[in-house]
């Protein structure tokens, strides 16, 4: 039993990193109740009063062992390895989900961003807010109402006002969007920090942003991007 745990355990830290995880988590879970069922019967023949020699690299070891002390120890490595195993695959799992959720809420934030500041349409930004929209942007009115509100202001009065996104980064249901923001061709236009937090559904339902306007004259080369 445990020379067959032991190669189902090979088997399964050679696929950990490019096979199907829940097929090797169950293959290690079968492996593990398989390797504790005989470490338990090990334990049970360990106590006889019958002893033998155990035999090590061609001659005896002098070390006297019970029945089924081999077999434990055998077990108990193999059983070592799985929970390995069992701990990089559950760990990749955890890492892979949490990597996909942020991959997801950057892609709802850029196109939230784009409907709402380029396109200047509500009907369009809204399907991808929450319930509320907590704004601390104190120029800013509260609520999908109050973004409604900009966005209808923007399009009577801003036309040229345009971001053009540098970078997107995504903590968690956190996502950080750096951007150039104009008012139109001419415009130097302004760096703009905004961070959104979205629910656990992929709503945004929170905004906060600093801006700093690019000056005509810098004291370094390094750009403001």
């Amino acid at each position: 039993m445990a020379r067959r745990a032991s190669y189902e355990f090979f088997y399964i830290g050679d696929a950990v990193f490019g096979s199907n995880r829940r097929d090797i988590v169950n293959r290690a879970l079968t492996a593990v109740v398989s390797l504790l069922d005989e470490f338990w019967q090990g334990i049970a023949t360990s106590i006889l009063p019958a002893g033998r020699m155990s035999r090590r690299n061609g001659g005896l070891s002098g070390k006297l062992l019970a029945p089924g002390e081999e077999s434990m120890k055998t077990s108990l490595s193999t059983l070592t390895g799985l929970v390995f195993v069992l701990t990089a695959a559950c760990t990749g799992q955890t890492g892979t989900a949490e990597a996909d959720k942020e991959a997801r809420n950057k892609e709802i934030v850029v196109a939230f961003y784009n409907a709402a500041i380029n396109d200047k349409d509500f009907a369009k930004a809204s399907q991808y807010l929450g319930d509320v929209y907590i704004q601390h942007n104190p120029l800013a009115a509260d609520g999908p109402e109050g973004l409604k509100s900009f966005l209808e202001f923007a399009k009577a009065n801003m036309s040229d006002f345009k971001i053009e996104i540098k970078r997107v980064l995504a903590d968690g249901n956190f996502v950080m969007v750096h951007v150039h923001a104009t008012r139109g061709p001419e415009d130097r236009g302004s760096a703009v920090m905004d961070i959104f937090r979205l629910t656990d559904d992929g709503k945004v339902v929170e905004h906060w942003d600093v801006l700093q306007e690019i000056p005509e004259q810098a004291m370094n080369d390094n750009g403001m991007f």
